[in-house]
């Protein structure tokens, strides 16, 4: 059983030396590294290379680089050289957690074969490597109450994106929940609200680096985390209606504080939800606080919730060069709504979102599903309608 392990990295000069050994001293031997350079502006390609030529595993180790395009998409570029039955990722700042683990790993895939996905604790290292603590992951359970709960936590994923999983679910459904969209890989929102086959192993699945420098801990970073969790709260009000959502959330924040969250069921019903304004406003205000009405996309979608009106907006063309974002594209979304640098288009429909509208025409066949997917990425859809203008 081979393992294809997809490492993204991004001016990590300092750091991938010792995550590519971490995969070097595995003491399973069945394994590819493909590196991912996201347009680093370090030396880190030197490195790589320099590690390569003088390596014993230079022929299991594929180096390959693009502009910078962010992690998501870094991920995504190394699909077509995938060549193992599951697929690890490894982070070029994290660590694997000791020398067995992809031998730990292949005898629970053995033991499991339904099984899709795995995943584990984390265990948190310094700058200088060494063990700081322990992220003990909710231990992953399918069942009806755990997607009304990932509504109920902002849309802020209950587990966690370290997974060892089969390639062809990483391909067919990873691919387009967690690296195409930005939600959590394990939900499927496609069509019905559904959840993959997943297990939690009893070890630790890495060693996660905390420093200053992590994805949360800037402005750009904050927009490009809330991105993914609007989505994800959003695409759930389809389905789970949850009434005193605040006190719940607050209540379900004690549960997780006692590390009893696995005991906390959430009051939900089946249908849509009916409050999706004050949810929407609520979570945004806990990632930002009152600062959000500042930024046009955000403050946009409060009140596009809060409108819950019936009207139609139109597009007459959808330019052939006009960028459409999706989930894996929120850095340079976000880059350009900082810079004032956004589309005309994209301009119109957020400017629109704060009057309200339930429906987008368009002129062109083509241009329905750009118009989608556009709704996807501004965490409009499923509530807007997309048709085409008649022109009888």
């Amino acid at each position: 059983m081979k393992i294809s392990i997809i490492m993204p990295t991004y001016n990590d000069s300092s750091t991938i030396i010792d995550t590519i050994d971490s995969v070097a001293n595995q003491s399973y031997t069945n394994w590819q590294l493909i590196i991912m350079n996201d347009g680093s502006t370090d030396n880190v390609e030197d490195v790589i290379k320099q590690y390569i030529d003088n390596s014993v595993h230079k022929e299991k180790i594929e180096y390959y680089s693009q502009n910078n395009q962010d992690q998501l998409n870094a991920i995504r570029n190394c699909i077509d050289y995938i060549k193992g039955e599951y697929v690890y990722i490894l982070h070029s700042d994290d660590l694997l957690p000791d020398d067995n683990l992809f031998m730990r790993l292949v005898k629970e895939a053995k033991a499991n074969p339904d099984t899709k996905v795995f995943i584990g604790d984390l265990i948190t290292i310094d700058e200088k490597n060494d063990i700081t603590g322990k992220l003990e992951v909710l231990k992953y359970a399918k069942n009806k109450k755990i997607l009304p709960t990932l509504m109920l936590w902002l849309g802020r994923n209950l587990y966690v994106d370290v997974i060892f999983a089969k390639k062809e679910t990483f391909i067919k459904e990873i691919y387009n929940s967690y690296l195409t969209w930005n939600m959590p890989f394990w939900i499927n929102l496609s069509e019905k609200a559904d959840m993959l086959n997943v297990k939690s192993v009893d070890f630790p699945m890495l060693k996660y680096r905390l420093h200053s420098g992590n994805y949360i801990n800037n402005d750009i970073g904050k927009l490009n985390v809330i991105n993914g969790e609007l989505r994800t709260v959003t695409r759930l009000m389809e389905f789970y209606n949850i009434p005193m959502y605040k006190i719940q959330f607050y209540i379900y924040r004690i549960f997780n504080k006692l590390k009893l969250s696995s005991n906390f069921s959430p009051l939900y019903f089946n249908r849509e939800e009916r409050n999706k304004g004050a949810i929407v406003k609520f979570v945004i205000q806990k990632r930002f606080g009152d600062e959000y009405d500042k930024n046009i996309f955000l403050n946009g979608l409060v009140e596009f919730y809060k409108s819950n009106i019936s009207r139609k907006i139109y597009i007459k063309d959808i330019d052939k060069n006009e960028f459409i974002y999706k989930g894996k594209d929120m850095r340079l979304f976000n880059n350009r709504l900082l810079n004032n640098e956004l589309s005309e288009l994209y301009l119109y429909i957020i400017n629109e979102m704060k009057i309200g509208f339930n429906e987008i025409v368009v002129s062109n066949k083509e241009d329905i599903d750009k118009a989608i997917d556009i709704t996807k990425f501004l965490c409009l859809y499923p509530y807007v309608k997309v048709s085409l203008k008649n022109n009888i």
